[in-house]
């Protein structure tokens, strides 16, 4: 919830804070800060899941991940760059970083309890009506 908070302050703000720090002339990168800032709620949640890895004594899963993050993102980088410049970049990187958090946890039996918990946390923002009323509920 909290990469969810972070990404949507940030989307609400990125045309406010480059102008403010680096000046008109960097307008451009407002459009890859909004892209790139939703890298946050799957890092936090790849973050989690890097966590599990280790209690659960399966680290060798978060090297498989990265290394499929790394070669997902260099050839969606080659490929979106050509038609989108920097925000093709951008955008390679969501994508990857979703493969290397979320997507491989889904390659894996030994990982299933892990990807249904990670898909979980995914869907926070659709739930959160479900919880509000809930905890109306409780009061």
């Amino acid at each position: 919830g909290l990469g969810y908070g972070v990404a949507l302050c940030t989307t609400l703000l990125a045309p406010f804070i480059i102008p403010l720090i680096y000046g008109r002339r960097y307008d451009d990168a407002i459009g890859v800060l909004l892209i790139q800032t939703w890298t946050a709620p799957i890092t936090f949640n790849a973050s989690v899941r890097a966590q599990y890895f280790l209690l659960e004594n399966k680290t060798i899963y978060h090297t498989i991940a990265a290394l499929i993050g790394i070669v997902a993102n260099v050839a969606l980088a080659l490929w979106l760059m050509r038609f989108l410049g920097a925000r093709g970049a951008a955008c390679a990187v969501v994508i990857a970083s979703w493969m290397a958090g979320h997507m491989s946890s889904l390659l894996f039996s030994k990982l299933g309890e892990c990807a249904l918990m990670q898909t979980r946390a995914f869907c926070l923002p659709f739930r959160l009506p479900t919880f509000l009323h809930a905890l109306k509920q409780l009061r």
